[in-house]
């Protein structure tokens, strides 16, 4: 202000806080009369913000879902408009559907599930140009050497390429695969133990299947504990 102070009470050009505005109280244990004049000051702007803004960013979203409305995901992950033209190579840049992907570092809901995923996607039946190694041997060149190798998504689709996933993926995959090898090791020597045990004993002597992280080793082989 040209008074340079902010209320008639204050000093000019003061350098307290609260001839700046600031409120040191609250409601509950009393607030001065200045501090109640900012804490006005400061609930009218909200409200004015909140009318204003609330219909500049409506207007926003609708001309966003406007534009938006005619775009689709093609079969082959790819971003198009209703003409035709290329909008994106790979939908979100990986090609995740990101309803599905929660799960996708959740590997103990893969391990509990397997089967359900065996009796969904049946790779038995799965086409003989999916077995290609290309990507996965490009992945983990791009690990080892990021300066010197492209990303294996820049390359190889992820719709037609077993192994092409992000690197951040293929890293937590590669700690639990080491993790599984472990576990399979762990399993093989409990199954040599409880073979050498005498018939004789009760069954409340045998040891219990190990667990990891609350899971059941047999649960990753496939066998029932």
């Amino acid at each position: 202000m040209v008074s340079g102070k902010t209320l008639p009470c204050f000093e000019p050009f003061d350098t307290d806080i609260r001839a700046g505005g600031y409120v040191t109280s609250c409601y509950l244990t009393g607030i001065r009369p200045q501090e109640y004049f900012f804490y006005c000051m400061a609930g009218r702007e909200g409200l004015i913000d909140t009318a204003v803004k609330t219909s500049r960013s409506g207007y926003l979203q609708r001309c966003l879902i406007k534009h938006l409305e005619g775009m689709t995901v093609q079969y082959d992950n790819t971003v198009r408009d209703s003409d035709g033209t290329l909008i994106q190579f790979l939908y979100g840049e990986d090609g995740l559907d990101v309803v599905k992907q929660k799960h996708l570092l959740d590997f103990d809901f893969s391990a509990k599930n397997w089967r359900s995923f065996i009796s969904k996607y049946e790779p038995k039946n799965a086409p003989e140009w999916l077995a290609d190694k290309t990507a996965g041997k490009h992945a983990k060149k791009a690990l080892k050497k990021p300066q010197k190798y492209d990303p294996v998504l820049s390359k190889f689709s992820p719709s037609r390429n077993l192994g092409s996933t992000s690197e951040s993926f293929h890293t937590k995959l590669d700690d639990v695969f080491s993790l599984v090898m472990c576990l399979i090791l762990v399993h093989q020597k409990w199954v040599g133990r409880q073979r050498h045990l005498h018939f004789g004993f009760r069954r409340s002597n045998v040891q219990k299947v190990p667990r990891i992280n609350g899971i059941k080793i047999s649960s990753f082989l496939g066998r029932s504990g």
